[in-house]
């Protein structure tokens, strides 16, 4: 489906694992999830300029490449509720109020954003209520889309979803 053309890529990233205090304030689903052999299941690795963003069965990570030290983890959102589906990363953000990396992942039918530096938030969140079959950025804004036509795209100056 994706491509890396001629790229070689060769690192072994360890997933996260959350704390027992963190674990406890999540859904009975979350736990589910968390098994160890469910942990290292990848499910989506994008890239965008210096940084990639590996989507795991709970949580997605975003991870900057550091010419002396390889790999270095730079975000990792909250135990999510639901498996992501897909993820999107724009690492080259130009407006600066939301930081200068983003990252955009469908859950079932709801789209999040994260702000992933320099300080790290959840920016916003929207319900397609259709399932969401493609997300990319296309310079700040976030664009989802559905088989069903459906396109939504999210506007970073105004912060809302059209």
């Amino acid at each position: 489906k994706n491509s890396c053309g001629s790229l070689l890529f060769f690192a072994q990233l360890n997933p996260p694992v959350f704390d027992e205090l963190t674990l406890e304030t999540q859904q009975a689903q979350v736990h589910t999830l968390l098994k160890p052999e469910l942990q290292r299941q990848v499910i989506q690795i994008v890239g965008h300029s210096n940084c990639i963003a590996v989507a795991y069965n709970h949580c997605v990570c975003v991870l900057t490449a550091r010419e002396s030290r390889g790999w270095e983890l730079l975000y990792t959102t909250p135990p999510l509720e639901r498996v992501p589906q897909c993820i999107a990363l724009n690492a080259r953000v130009t407006a600066t109020s939301l930081g200068d990396k983003l990252l955009a992942a469908v859950l079932g039918n709801e789209i999040k954003i994260w702000s992933c530096s320099p300080q790290p938030r959840q920016l916003a969140s929207f319900d397609m209520k259709i399932p969401v079959d493609g997300l990319f950025f296309v310079n700040n804004q976030v664009v989802s889309i559905s088989n069903t036509g459906k396109v939504a795209v999210w506007q970073s100056v105004q912060r809302h979803w059209q």
